[in-house]
């Protein structure tokens, strides 16, 4: 079948009700998403199919979700001064103490992806210069720094992505202890301008808007 999309007059990316050379072409391709998904397709079929332009997620899919484009230029955006959100939103002594408050279990990796396959729960901005950045003045936008190489939380963040219901609180470290922003989704991924600090923290960020 594979075959048939390489060859196909259209885009690879075709709807579920495409029909090529009498195969049900459309179907496939949906039938590959899925176990994409579910991870149960081989790495080696992925990369025959990425390679004749098939792309993970449907037009639908991708409509809903509409991420923010990886070109955004966000250095136009005013960064949050946090320590002046500190008289407006909770603040905690420590993250340990912020995270007893809400429930969240004490390991830090159980406690960000939440139960297996769930999705990110809370997220920690530990306030490093250059690292992270809260942005526009009540904080509604947080750019989190995605770990280098570290695929497995990038597929945790990614189930947010999908799924706008699964929220995130998000914490960041300020003068007086860790401060609580409240509750966001995830908005997308996006790609790190050259001054900030590539080599050392990551050429990506996971964007982070406020839930309304």
């Amino acid at each position: 079948m594979a075959k048939h999309i390489k060859n196909a007059q259209t885009a690879p990316n075709v709807p579920c009700n495409h029909i090529e050379q009498g195969k049900k072409l459309g179907i496939w391709v949906s039938k590959q998403r899925l176990k994409k998904r579910k991870t149960t397709l081989d790495q080696r079929r992925v990369g025959l199919l990425e390679e004749t332009g098939v792309e993970w997620r449907s037009k639908k899919r991708r409509k809903k979700e509409s991420p923010r484009c990886c070109c955004w230029n966000y250095e136009q955006e005013e960064e949050c001064n946090c320590d002046d959100l500190s008289s407006s939103r909770p603040v905690f002594t420590n993250f340990r103490s912020a995270c007893q408050h809400y429930g969240f279990p004490g390991s830090h990796q159980i406690g960000s992806y939440g139960p297996k396959g769930q999705g990110i729960v809370r997220s920690y901005s530990n306030g490093l210069q250059n690292k992270d950045k809260v942005l526009g003045e009540d904080g509604d936008v947080v750019l989190y720094r995605l770990k280098k190489n570290n695929e497995s939380l990038r597929a945790q963040f990614l189930i947010n992505l999908n799924d706008k219901s699964r929220k995130v609180r998000v914490f960041r470290k300020v003068e007086k202890g860790v401060l609580d922003l409240g509750l966001f989704f995830v908005n997308g991924i996006v790609a790190a301008n050259k001054g900030d600090h590539v080599d050392q923290f990551g050429d990506e960020f996971i964007e982070f808007v406020r839930s309304v």
